[in-house]
Formats: C-alpha cells, sequence, structure tokens
C-alpha cells in the first residue's frame, strides 16, 4: 500500500514542479513582450514626432517659396539661401526616419539618443531660419 501511495505524491510534485517552471517561464515570456511593447511604442512615438517635424519643414519650405516668387534681388537670394538651409535639415530628418525605422531592440538606446539629438538640433535650427526669415519682412 505505501509503495501506491507514493507514486500519486510524486506525480502531484512533478505536475506542481511542471506548474512552476511553466509560470517562470509564462512570467518571462509575458515581461519580454511588455519591453516589446514599449520598444515599439517609443519607437513609433519617435517616428512620429520626426515626421511631424518633416511635415513643419515642409510647410516651412512651402512659405519660403511662395515668398522668393515675389522677391527679387538680394532678398531673393537670401530666401534660396534659407530654402536650401531648410531643404538640408528636412534631409537629416528623412535620415532619422529611416534609422527609426531600421532600429532593432538591442541597438535602440543608441539610435535613440543620436535621433533626439537630431531632433532637437533640426527643431532649433529650423526655427531660427523662421525667425530669420520673419525679422526680414518687419
Amino acid at each position: 500500500m505505501k509503495k501506491s501511495s507514493i507514486i500519486p505524491a510524486t506525480a502531484i510534485l512533478l505536475i506542481f514542479a511542471m506548474f512552476a517552471i511553466s509560470s517562470v517561464t509564462s512570467c518571462g515570456q509575458r515581461d519580454r513582450n511588455d519591453e516589446e511593447a514599449t520598444f515599439e511604442e517609443t519607437r513609433k512615438a519617435l517616428e512620429e514626432d520626426l515626421i511631424s517635424l518633416r511635415e513643419d519643414i515642409d510647410n516651412r519650405i512651402s512659405d519660403v517659396d511662395a515668398r522668393i516668387n515675389k522677391a527679387t534681388g538680394e532678398m531673393k537670394e537670401s530666401l534660396e539661401a534659407a530654402r536650401n538651409e531648410l531643404r538640408n535639415e528636412r534631409e537629416k530628418v528623412e535620415h532619422a526616419i529611416s534609422d527609426v525605422r531600421d532600429a532593432g531592440e538591442s541597438e535602440w538606446d543608441n539610435v535613440k539618443t543620436r535621433v533626439n539629438g537630431v531632433y532637437n538640433n533640426v527643431r532649433e535650427k529650423t526655427k531660427q531660419i523662421a525667425d530669420d526669415i520673419r525679422s526680414w519682412f518687419e
């Protein structure tokens, strides 16, 4: 009788051990999925910010183009130079968008840091260009 009662007890212990291992794996997987979701959410948010910045630059370029069509002489040359600067800044944003889209999770921290720097620099530069243009017409 004792042998038959040991087998069910052993089976129960094995079931508990398998459940415990399964729970650890599931929790680990759940944590991993949360990290991936956070990575994807962060990447998507940064991409959206960059796209918004690109749209802002496109609007500024359109505004400068409209002013170029009405300008003459030195003013026209200054506006064309400003437009070229805006186009250069837009190109930086395009590269940053591509970097964000192509970034893997293992390199994300480096890409995010670099792209945030690009974002801040381009935003500041385009604001300065817009302020300069505005001052020419005051």
